[in-house]
């Protein structure tokens, strides 16, 4: 597990705005985005989060298929095992489905990165995993530009 770490994974970047101001920042070479762990600092009557260093980023742009970066982290925890699907974006802009693994989401040291969820297909915008006791796992997946939300299974969950 975690470790009795409370805390959420979620895409960042380095990019300023001025005070106040709320700025999209589009991933570049430069300054590809990441998945970060943000710890909770605090907990009631509302949640605190304690602010970002790079010991919290868990995954990282390693290769062409994720040039500019990493997106929209999904993740479910079946069998001591938590599962991440993720957007990688290349160096064109376009996104893949990937997918990785991790006994404790915390850390860097932790994720083992099992790539594409469905070969070579591009331009997927989520994937999220719906895990069964049964063994018949079920991913919802959708698409850029399209409306549909498409149903794949999985014995394996790989």
């Amino acid at each position: 597990g975690t470790g009795n770490a409370d805390g959420l994974l979620v895409r960042v970047q380095n990019c300023s705005s001025p005070a106040g101001e709320c700025r999209a920042c589009p991933p570049t070479a430069e300054d590809p985005s990441r998945i970060a762990f943000v710890h909770q600092g605090c907990g009631e009557p509302e949640p605190c989060y304690f602010p970002l260093t790079d010991d919290d980023v868990v995954l990282g742009p390693n290769s062409t298929a994720d040039a500019l970066g990493l997106a929209d982290p999904r993740i479910v925890y079946h069998n001591g095992t938590y599962y991440m699907t993720y957007l990688a974006i290349d160096g064109t802009g376009a996104t893949e489905l990937q997918l990785a693994t991790s006994p404790d989401p915390t850390g860097a040291s932790h994720w083992t990165r099992l790539g594409s969820v469905f070969g070579s297909a591009k331009n997927a915008t989520s994937g999220s995993i719906l895990p069964s006791a049964e063994g018949k796992h079920v991913m919802l997946v959708s698409g850029a530009g399209d409306t549909r939300i498409t149903a794949a299974s999985s014995s394996d969950l790989h």
